[in-house]
């Protein structure tokens, strides 16, 4: 693994006139990090509990070491033959996570021999690992098995010291002692290889379990297991919420000609509680950093590789910390302002260019809600689109410098180029903007279909070209801009039915800009969509899908980004286990524009091809749905499955909607969701909190009133159930009887769902419909009817994700 190199800014002087120790030079003895062969001790039975992880030092070398400003940060257990004598137990206190870890280890249980563990900590395992040596005579100095192995680690140990260099950085910086101190090891098992171990109190999980693994080329981080520690769920202890913010962000960025661009950022620094002398944010690793000031004066700052392997990392960020030379006093504002440069724009030909998807292109922390000021120079060639209205616009020289600011609070701010046309319409009190690009990026394209050249004659003697080298290229597709009209007009109408059902958007303005993509990006009043959108199924550029597809990228993704002004920029959702709301939110806010735009069976098409992906099998045997719960989020991207996270947060999310739907009805369904966009307006909402509103809008349900169960099964667990209809007739009309089961399989007798079963009698106009509860397998249920049924059909709405015989 090649360590990144580190960029800082230089350190204030004591008043004294002597340099105090810079955050550069503190990293770099962290870096430095070495065992001594004095501190190598030959143990047994040595026996280190982490909350609810123990490991087992049974036989072999522990050495400490050298410490760092009077702290030991680090300790190596190697054991004393190649078969282990260590081991590592460990059991997650969920099923959801017993099943998640059973996915990666074969067992819901982690017991695992291991052969090495390499520590890294700034909590109290030093003088555990010290107390633990001294009460077993056994454990006693080795200094010369200690000079035998010191060499061979000291480039293991300076390579891995890195995935945690910034965090102990941070630590030893507090002045908070140990109380924030976190605990990590690279454990090599037997059968399992190296993993990761992860206990951190700052974190809302603290304890996690995971693995690097390669597969196809691409990088994944499997995280096998995460949750709250055990003394954090009994609150013997409380997490170390850091609530230190970035607001009213006043950002000036100017592009030069080939889009590189210079920008100076200033935002309030709002400190939180706990007074901490370096500050972590996160900034896009496509640009660095060259000065930081502080309420107007210079600050020691550095920038490098992301905090850990899932999180900055997976948004493509480095991690930037902002280094005090004291810590700032609790609940206090200060100014702070950054000056960097670099480029998050590629053009992909033609003057067709995408803004990175990954990465923040300005320093943030926590993303608020708050307000923005946007200050864009740019090639006047071009056009700019962002975030909020468009207050100036004026040239200078062969730039144009325009002025943006939303009209409240938002929560990430965002920008668009390209060379575009534009078309504006009105949506009552709401603008609507489409920008499409004049033309057709390289990659959309035909290719060029040989061309055959002339026989040669008598006459016209032509040497013979091959086929293959000579070319005449295809009438090219319809540039974007030629679908402009009818983009604005079907994006004004999914605006107006949104509006009707949810209530107002966060801004009055909203654009709707290309990227050359396959994807979409909802920022708040601008939508990012793929070129493939401005396209109809009946365009030579669709032909190649399938029709499904077709009427996803005419109707489906672009009214899913224009939902997302409500579900993610007005009301949003904080931590992984959050994220399927605002997804499946925007998704079946979506299906519900394409069931009144398109018709009852565009949504029926699209819940079906739902279901059937859910479905699918992997090469395990396993259905994807049976990946994990929605409540995994990202967690879902794995190497087992990478599309797993797509298809349970977005597909399975918008059938745990229309699930709700059903049980509600239409009136109450609407009524929630616009009292959820009140409720949470410009906050945050949880799974949790959005059950208990839900539970607000549900008929009476004895046997699930507050809908505990419903998202016990369907958010926080997996299954399909299978459901097959029985039933026979008795009596004599009109005094008929009619007596059905309905049989459940595929999924563990707790499983249980209301299924509706729809009896159909001549001469009444609406059927009889008759909820049964599935459980234990079989539910019965009997329905006196005075003629015999002419249909007897089992969930006819599709109101119950389920495999139906």
């Amino acid at each position: 693994m090649k360590r990144a190199g580190i960029l800082c800014g230089v350190a204030l002087l004591l008043a004294a006139g002597l340099a105090a120790e810079t955050g550069a030079e503190r990293l770099r003895k962290i870096r430095d990090l070495s065992f001594v062969p004095e501190q190598c001790y030959r143990v047994r039975d040595l026996a280190l509990e982490k909350e609810d992880v123990k490991l087992y030092f049974s036989d072999g070398y522990l050495l400490l070491a050298q410490p760092v400003e009077g702290r030991v940060m680090a300790a190596l257990f190697l054991a004393a033959t190649d078969g282990g004598e260590g081991e590592i137990i460990l059991i997650p206190p969920t099923p959801a996570e017993r099943q998640s870890l059973a996915r990666f280890v074969g067992a819901p249980v982690l017991q695992e021999q291991i052969r090495t563990a390499l520590m890294f900590f700034t909590d109290d395992t030093a003088d555990t690992l010290r107390r633990l040596l001294a009460e077993n005579p056994f454990n006693k100095p080795d200094p010369e098995a200690g000079r035998r192995l010191v060499p061979d680690w000291r480039p293991v140990v300076r390579n891995l010291v890195g995935s945690y260099d910034a965090r102990m950085l941070v630590d030893s910086f507090s002045p908070l002692g140990t109380a924030p101190g976190f605990f990590a090891a690279a454990l090599s098992g037997v059968k399992l290889g190296r993993f990761d171990l992860l206990l951190d109190p700052r974190r809302v999980e603290q304890l996690s379990v995971g693995q690097v693994t390669y597969q196809h080329e691409r990088r994944y981080y499997d995280i096998w297991t995460s949750f709250p520690a055990r003394s954090f769920r009994e609150g013997r202890r409380q997490p170390l919420a850091d609530t230190t913010l970035l607001r009213d962000f006043r950002i000036e960025a100017a592009f030069a000609a080939n889009l590189d661009m210079q920008v100076v950022a200033r935002a309030s620094l709002h400190t939180g509680g706990a007074g901490e002398r370096v500050i972590p944010l996160e900034l896009s690793h496509q640009l660095r950093i060259s000065q930081m000031l502080l309420d107007g004066k210079p600050v020691e700052y550095l920038q490098s590789e992301p905090l850990d392997s899932t999180d900055a990392r997976r948004r493509g960020n480095d991690w930037l910390l902002l280094i005090l030379e004291q810590a700032l006093e609790a609940d206090s504002r200060h100014e702070i302002e950054f000056h960097y440069d670099g480029n998050v724009v590629t053009n992909v030909g033609s003057d067709v260019y995408i803004v990175g998807e990954r990465g923040s292109w300005y320093p943030n922390r926590g993303f608020p809600f708050t307000t923005y000021d946007l200050v864009l120079r740019y090639p006047r060639r071009l056009q700019m689109v962002a975030t909020g209205r468009q207050l100036e616009s004026k040239l200078d020289g062969d730039f144009r410098v325009t002025h943006w600011k939303p009209d409240a609070p938002i929560r990430i701010a965002g920008f668009n180029l390209g060379n575009y046309e534009r078309v504006t319409a009105r949506v009552g009190d709401y603008t609507i903007e489409v920008c499409a690009n004049k033309e057709l990026e390289p990659a959309l394209r035909p290719p060029a279909i040989p061309a055959l050249p002339p026989l040669p004659t008598e006459r016209r003697r032509t040497p013979f070209t091959p086929p293959s080298l000579q070319s005449t290229p295809q009438a090219a597709p319809v540039t974007p801009m030629r679908r402009i009209d009818q983009v604005a007009r079907e994006s004004a109408d999914a605006l107006q039915f949104f509006v009707e059902r949810f209530g107002p958007p966060p801004l009055g303005h909203l654009t709707i800009s290309p990227i050359p993509a396959n994807l979409g990006q909802g920022f708040p009043g601008l939508v990012y969509v793929s070129t493939l959108s401005y396209y109809q199924p009946g365009d030579r550029l669709l032909e190649k899908f399938t029709p499904r597809q077709r009427l996803f990228y005419s109707e489906q993704l672009r009214a899913h980004e224009i939902a997302h002004q409500w579900w993610g920029n007005l009301v949003g959702s904080g931590g992984y286990q959050n994220e399927w709301l605002m997804e499946a939110l925007a998704d079946y806010s979506a299906l519900l524009y394409l069931e009144r735009h398109v018709g009852p069976k565009a949504l029926e098409a699209a819940l079906t091809e739902y279901k059937q992906n859910l479905l699918t099998k992997l090469d395990s045997g396993e259905t994807l749905e049976s990946v994990g719960a929605l409540v995994l989020g990202e967690r879902l991207v794995t190497s087992k499955s990478p599309r797993a996270h797509y298809t349970i947060t977005y597909e399975k999310g918008a059938w745990v909607l229309h699930m709700l739907r059903r049980l509600m009805g239409d009136p109450k369904f609407f009524a929630f969701l616009t009292e959820l966009r009140r409720e949470y307006e410009f906050k945050l909402v949880n799974t949790d909190q959005f059950r208990q509103l839900a539970g607000r809008f549900l008929p009476a349900v004895p046997q699930d009133p507050n809908l505990e169960g419903f998202f016990s099964q369907w958010v926080y667990n997996t299954g399909i159930p299978t459901l097959k209809l029985e039933y026979k007739m008795t009596g004599r009309a009109p005094q008929l009887r009619l007596t059905g089961a309905v049989r459940q399989s595929g999924v563990p007798d707790t499983f249980t769902v209301a299924v509706p079963v729809e009896i159909h009698v001549p001469g009444r106009a609406e059927p009889v419909e008759v909820r049964v509860q599935t459980e234990d397998g079989v539910a019965t249920f009997s329905v006196p009817v005075a003629q015999r049924p002419t249909r007897v059909v089992l969930d006819p709405k599709d109101s119950v994700l389920a495999i139906k015989q």
